[in-house]
């Protein structure tokens, strides 16, 4: 149960390690390396005896400088294509009953981040800083499918509803989206299923 990541540059003989780091994802640019950061087995242990959740956290390491820095309660992770920003996915609160949870923006070059609530399900777009972001309140209100793009600050809504919004796809190479919505229909005894699709 003991474990660690190892970061050694190839032309030097400069190696960085971290205790029970896992799940190490390299920037497109090659500027950042983000990794989990697990718990130790006591600390574990003494959480499930507590009936407290284990949260893994997150560590930043610029690759340029050997800078590292740590952001506790992170259950995933993602950088955009262009390793310009990167996607923190908070973990789910015990008490919530929808999907939703906090997700962070962050640009890497500034370190400003931008927050959004309730988010069930994000995408980046494989060409481009755009991110794909799916809403879930507890009371379906507000929820909804949205675009962000964190070069220009614009947030555009795509489609709102007492609905559930799941299933996010881009299509390769171009910047068509689908998503899957269910939502209750009075026309049917079950819900009913739609695909939404947006060009361009």
């Amino acid at each position: 149960e003991e474990g660690e990541l190892r970061i050694q540059r190839t032309d030097t003989d400069s190696l960085v390690i971290v205790p029970f780091g896992t799940r190490p994802m390299f920037s497109q640019d090659g500027k950042w390396l983000a990794y989990a950061i697990g718990v130790s087995p006591e600390e574990r242990d003494a959480a499930q005896e507590a009936d407290e959740p284990v949260h893994n956290s997150m560590g930043l390491l610029n690759l340029y400088t050997g800078h590292q820095e740590t952001v506790d309660h992170i259950e995933s992770f993602s950088f955009s294509d262009s390793g310009d920003y990167l996607a923190l996915q908070r973990y789910k609160p015990k008490d919530k009953e929808s999907d939703g949870v906090d997700v962070v923006i962050r640009t890497m070059a500034t370190g400003s981040v931008m927050s959004f609530g309730n988010v069930s399900e994000f995408l980046w777009h494989d060409k481009g800083p755009l991110i794909a972001l799916t809403t879930d309140t507890d009371d379906r209100v507000g929820n909804g499918t949205s675009v962000f793009d964190p070069s220009s600050g614009q947030l555009r809504s795509l489609d709102t509803d007492a609905a559930t919004y799941r299933n996010l796809s881009w299509r390769d190479e171009s910047a068509d989206l689908a998503v899957l919505k269910t939502f209750e229909d009075t026309a049917f005894t079950d819900t009913a299923h739609v695909a939404l699709t947006w060009r361009d």
